[in-house]
């Protein structure tokens, strides 16, 4: 790191001796201004407003659908927003396999309710009214309903009774 601020020193006097004081820093001062100018169209500057992605109920809320259909997609839109449908990322992607249909990649789950709405917008109202009023459909992450299917599978399992002799 040393030689490189020596050969910058060098470089600096070298300069000066040619063409002097006055004239190195009025070219350097452009100098830097153009850098400056040429990193400010190309790299995110703090101070810029940030672009912030719609959510799900913003989404839901641009469709011009019927009232019946709108309804069950606002309360559905509203649970993924707050992550109780569908909370992760892979519960998106089985919903959408569940559909039939081939899952993109999905990089970010907010992002992927573009694509879940695409499916929940191909089911008929009365479906999607069914969707909206059940209990938090999580996907496979919830373990509550694969825990009691395991609990009532152990309850028909034949038992041996130990009985201490």
């Amino acid at each position: 790191m040393k030689s490189r601020k020596q050969l910058l020193n060098s470089l600096l006097k070298a300069l000066l001796a040619e063409w002097g004081t006055d004239e190195v820093r009025s070219s350097l001062e452009k100098a830097i201004a153009e850098h400056a100018s040429e990193r400010s169209q190309w790299s995110f500057r703090s101070d810029s407003p940030r672009v912030e992605r719609a959510t799900a109920l913003q989404l839901v809320d641009r469709l011009e659908v019927q009232k019946n259909v709108k309804q069950p997609l606002r309360i559905l839109a509203t649970r993924f927003d707050q992550k109780d449908f569908l909370p992760s990322i892979a519960d998106v992607r089985e919903f959408i396999i569940m559909a039939g249909q081939r899952p993109p990649a999905i990089k970010n789950r907010q992002e992927s309710f573009r694509n879940l709405l695409r499916i929940l917008l191909d089911l008929s109202p009365e479906r999607l009214q069914q969707m909206a009023e059940a209990a938090n459909h999580a996907g496979p992450a919830q373990l509550g309903p694969i825990s009691d299917a395991i609990a009532a599978a152990g309850e028909r399992l034949p038992r041996r009774n130990h009985e201490p002799e």
